[in-house]
């Protein structure tokens, strides 16, 4: 099985994400790889470690996040792989974040003030995985 933690998603993927019904509620799962030392795009020098840079996009984000409708569930540390193999360390952490349509989370992303936050993102990320979900009632 091949992993590839990415930054953006692919056009095929944004072009899937369209396809999706934009009547129901969504949770979003992101799993989370964070670089050691924020490597900004401009090439600009950073004292910040990977992690306090994706803390300041993360900080910046939950009004933008309130703004649409969409809340931050859960946010927390992987720690034991307890089924299954995969290499260690591939992940640091996890967040799950609830919207109530994919409009919501398309506005989130069109929003110019997640663009200029996002340089902190994208500084800190070493890559990620982000999985739209259906909740199951069972």
């Amino acid at each position: 099985m091949e992993i590839k933690n990415s930054i953006m998603p692919s056009l095929e993927q944004l072009l899937k994400l369209n396809e999706c019904s934009d009547s129901e509620p969504f949770h979003v799962l992101n799993l989370i790889k964070l670089n050691s030392k924020a490597q900004y795009a401009d090439g600009r020098e950073s004292k910040l470690t990977g992690a306090e840079a994706y803390a300041l996009y993360g900080h910046e984000q939950q009004q933008h996040l309130r703004e649409v409708g969409a809340e931050i569930l859960l946010v927390g540390q992987l720690e034991e792989l307890m089924i299954g193999q995969i290499e260690p360390d591939q992940w640091d952490f996890f967040a799950i974040v609830k919207y109530p349509n994919k409009s919501a989370l398309r506005s989130f992303f069109s929003n110019p003030e997640w663009a200029k936050s996002n340089e902190h993102r994208v500084a800190g990320l070493k890559g990620q995985l982000l999985f739209s979900t259906k909740i199951l009632n069972v």
